[in-house]
């Protein structure tokens, strides 16, 4: 939930298989720790985002298994830890973090009501406000953007201000709390909902190394602007879509997922669906012949405390949507089919 505090011994953010998950097993999770003996805030005993990889056989987990493969993300506020973690058909692990609301880097006392002005997302040398990637075994893959000289692994905490952080393959993010890859495209295609502060909700399309300007930039205008909007500053990328809140009612993105082509026909193929927290929605944007984007309504009406993540996987033997809720202790969600051709819901807990 992106406003929700931490305040577990263990929290659960993101979950994805190995590609090879058949053979070798391999579970990657992204966790909310209680590291150390205390857990208040402001201090350096404060929780830790971690990305740990586990071997699961059978239907079981074995928690002796887990190797550290991120560690020392700290949780100083308790919100904004984004968290979800999926492999792109480059075979690579890519994470997503949020700017933890609170830039640690210049001193706990920065945590106290910085909120808008909290500027770590825009530091290289800390994970926070940003989408990693890695290799599945923990190791910096070929093709990450900051490797050299004037770089370093920040797999254990953040480093020295003169230094970036090898890790990192996109930033300029407040919550990055889902992201989507494209199984229509040959190569990784990636798509990052990014939770907006008082005014937008953004759709920001993976480019390596690009910036996508918070907390200078909110949506494609100025932080906190619905007025001042247009080209970015030099060295950041606008979204490729973007909604205000006030226009819309809805002010939390979250779940994300691309329609498989020929799935429900014509009028999906190209399709990315999003959903919003607070209005309970999901929307269907699809690319125009003007280079635009245009978003109409898919599923209305839902169940409160939802949509949180949606994704496609097998049901009666085809593809259909899958979505969660908090509803209810948790609740797992079932479309077969757009609304426009009769849409079958089935809930479970």
């Amino acid at each position: 939930q992106p406003a929700h505090r931490v305040d577990r011994v263990a929290c659960l953010l993101g979950i994805a298989l190995d590609p090879n998950f058949a053979t070798n097993g391999y579970v990657y999770v992204y966790y909310t720790f209680k590291k150390y003996p205390k857990c208040t805030r402001y201090n350096d005993q404060v929780p830790v985002n971690r990305v740990s990889r586990f071997t699961m056989t059978g239907d079981t987990i074995d928690p002796a298994s887990e190797t550290v493969l991120i560690d020392d993300m700290l949780s100083y506020s308790g919100e904004h830890n984004a968290g979800d973690v999926g492999f792109g058909k480059d075979g690579m692990l890519y994470v997503s973090t949020g700017d933890g609301g609170c830039d640690y880097t210049v001193g706990r006392n920065a945590c106290d009501f910085n909120g808008n002005t909290n500027g770590i997302s825009q530091k290289l040398n800390t994970l926070q406000g940003k989408v990693l990637r890695i290799a599945p075994d923990g190791s910096i893959p070929k093709g990450n953007p900051f490797v050299g000289a004037d770089t370093a692994r920040c797999n254990k905490g953040y480093v020295d201000a003169a230094l970036k952080c090898q890790e990192i393959y996109l930033y300029g993010f407040r919550n990055a709390f889902r992201f989507a890859f494209d199984e229509n495209a040959a190569r990784t295609r990636l798509f990052v909902n990014d939770v907006g502060e008082a005014s937008w909700e953004e759709v920001d399309r993976a480019v390596k190394g690009a910036n996508y300007g918070w907390n200078t930039r909110e949506g494609d205008c100025a932080e906190g602007s619905l007025v001042d909007c247009g080209a970015p500053p030099p060295g950041m990328t606008n979204p490729i879509f973007a909604y205000s809140h006030d226009a819309t009612g809805c002010a939390a993105i979250t779940g994300g997922a691309f329609v498989p082509d020929g799935l429900w026909g014509a009028h999906f193929n190209g399709g990315y669906l999003y959903s919003d927290f607070i209005c309970n929605k999901i929307f269907l944007i699809r690319p125009t012949s003007a280079g635009t984007w245009k978003v109409t309504n898919f599923a209305t009406d839902l169940a409160s405390q939802g949509p949180i993540a949606m994704g496609f996987a097998a049901h009666d033997g085809h593809p259909a949507l899958y979505y969660t809720t908090y509803a209810n202790g948790g609740e797992v969600h079932v479309i077969e089919r757009p609304r426009e051709v009769g849409a079958k819901i089935r809930n479970s807990t």
